[in-house]
């Protein structure tokens, strides 16, 4: 049922189980990893929602006419404006506090539940002190106000224009809260994801206007990012709802940096990226006004460059401008480095290929000039065809070829990850004596399992944001259904094997300690270790008939080439009937 609903209405895990919990009138206790969090969550959320009402009303006011003019000006139709929640914050320092002062004397007079403390508004970024003293000021003074909506249509922010030419900065935007993550949002997402799902492309702007300008024009699928670059995080966002992504910028170095960030999200996420440069280095807002602004807009778009292949026709024109061999040999070296540096070598065989062939086509060189000139990381990567931590985890064919006990080692350490999310902070012991934190030292691309690469990637995404893996968030960012029915069990598992934390601690190292003599154990079984120059030894766990095989096989190797042997060559009979050769 849940993944039925995540599939069918495009939500991630935790939106889903909520939906779901709904209906059949089951309360879910979030477990959190600070007590309070839920708290503070809720409060912000209120607090926003009563700042959204102030907004929206104060913009019929008479002091508004300023903001309303505005509108007018970008001809912003009143359903746009009504979709978007637009709002004006009145020109004084407390407005939005003696609102909240006024909220709280009617729900004494009431008796109706009383709004946030001030706090919540603070916490929410609406409210902050004064820098020239005086006590708390409101955020928002004098701007026409952008609500920033989640994709269920509920406030987790604001952002505001400036009205005065004299007011700075021209945009004022929230500042990230329990319920705001810049990296991760998207502006518009609550009236664009139908369209981008039945679309299957999301459009990307810079800016609040561009974003409503494209929803005025008919183009209901675009969205913005909040004064970042398209990032990982948006792009998970965006994976959910779509296979394309039309990143929209301007030509300027601004816009150069944009693109090499926008191949790094395509080398790292199952998501094609493109780029679209409007006509005459003009935004959608300034497009979209003119007579024939549609057509010309569409035009673009349907002409946008995949990001690699923009950033290989930048460094095409710089190798193009070089003089002599030596220098277009540079130029190219380059173009190579910046691409492994992006995670090439990470990416999934399959996509690494289709990558390969792009920049075959691209260049003229072959597949095999171009992985010869790659880094040597990247190279020896590609040549190995590596799957490593940003591999999409479908199950691969020879999942059933995984040694039991390699098998269950995996699922030992990651059992007591997802049943201790807490035990991503610890450190393990490594070669040398050293230590490093658990992520660090057993990566995703070390196991040998797909599904288990995915759930050890996915709790390594949860904890890169600062939270604790727990299985509900873990399972969300898992790609592979097999890894998110895994994940639960898993952590059921781990919670069994400890009565504690304390214990749990102990049971890492034995499971570090337990997956490298594993996979020590399977390199020997698969011959990996007799073929070098070194003699192998058997494992320290290797039982007495494998120790005394190793043993046999050192003598042999040892001893060198029998000059007295006789090699046999195909035949029956007896071997004194067999002729022999060599």
């Amino acid at each position: 049922a849940i993944d039925f609903v995540m599939e069918y209405l495009k939500l991630d895990f935790p939106s889903a189980l909520k939906l779901l919990a709904a209906r059949a009138g089951i309360t879910l206790v979030e477990r959190a990893e600070r007590r309070e969090a839920p708290d503070e969550r809720e409060a912000v959320a209120l607090a926003n929602r009563l700042a959204l009402r102030f907004y929206r009303r104060s913009l019929a006011g008479d002091d508004a006419a300023t903001a309303r003019d505005e509108i007018v000006r970008r001809g912003f139709p009143d359903a746009i404006v009504e979709s978007f929640q637009l709002g004006y914050a009145p020109d004084r320092r407390d407005a939005l506090q003696q609102n909240l002062k006024a909220a709280e004397r009617h729900a004494r007079e009431s008796g109706s539940t009383p709004p946030p403390p001030l706090v919540a508004f603070t916490a929410a970024g609406l409210v902050r002190d004064s820098r020239s003293g005086g006590g708390p000021v409101d955020l928002l003074r004098h701007r026409l106000v952008f609500p920033i909506l989640d994709e269920f249509g509920r406030c987790i922010a604001f952002g505001g224009r400036k009205l005065r030419a004299e007011d700075e900065p021209k945009y004022l935007n929230s500042p990230e809260s329990p319920i705001f993550h810049k990296s991760r949002s998207l502006y518009g997402i609550h009236a664009a994801k139908r369209a981008i799902i039945e679309r299957g492309t999301a459009i990307v702007t810079e800016g609040y206007t561009d974003v409503i300008a494209c929803h005025a024009a008919g183009v209901t699928n675009a969205v913005a990012t909040l004064g970042t670059a398209l990032t990982r995080e948006h792009a998970r966002v965006l994976r959910r709802l779509c296979t394309t992504v039309v990143l929209l910028f301007d030509g300027d170095d601004a816009g150069m940096r944009a693109a090499d960030r926008a191949v790094e999200v395509f080398m790292a996420e199952p998501v094609d990226v493109k780029i679209c440069t409007l006509p005459d280095g003009e935004d959608p807002d300034d497009t979209l006004r003119r007579p024939d602004g549609k057509a010309r807009f569409d035009a673009a778009i349907a002409a946008a460059v995949p990001a690699l292949e923009y950033l290989v026709r930048r460094h095409a024109r710089e190798y193009r401008g070089k003089d002599g061999l030596s220098a277009r040999q540079q130029s190219l070296e380059s173009l190579l480095r910046r691409l492994a540096d992006l995670g090439f070598a990470s990416m999934n065989g399959v996509r690494r290929g289709f990558v390969l062939a792009s920049l075959s086509d691209l260049t003229g060189l072959s597949v095999r000039e171009i992985e010869k000139a790659m880094p040597a990381p990247a190279r020896r990567a590609a040549e190995a065809g590596e799957e490593v931590a940003t591999v999409s985890s479908a199950p691969s064919a020879d999942e059933d070829s995984i040694p039991p006990q390699l098998r269950r080692a995996e699922r030992d350490l990651l059992a007591l990850l997802l049943g201790f999310p807490e035990l991503v902070r610890e450190t393990v012991a490594v070669e040398d004596g050293h230590r490093l934190p658990v992520l660090e030292a057993i990566a995703p691309s070390s196991l040998a399992s797909a599904i288990h690469r995915d759930i050890l990637d996915a709790i390594a995404i949860v904890a890169d944001r600062g939270r604790l893996p727990v299985p509900a968030e873990t399972l969300g960012e898992c790609r592979d259904t097999a890894a998110r029915r895994l994940v639960g069990e898993l952590g059921l598992a781990g919670v069994a094997r400890a009565r504690d934390l304390a214990e749990a601690r102990s049971l890492l190292a034995e499971a570090v300690t337990g997956l490298d003599a594993a996979r020590r154990r399977d390199r020997f079984r698969r011959g990996e270790d007799v073929q070098g120059e070194t003699t192998a030894a058997p494992p320290s766990d290797a039982t007495p008939e494998l120790a005394g095989a190793v043993d046999r096989l050192r003598r042999l190797k040892e001893r060198g080439p029998d000059v007295a042997a006789v090699p046999r060559v195909a035949g029956t009979g007896p071997p004194s009937s067999r002729r022999a050769t060599g």
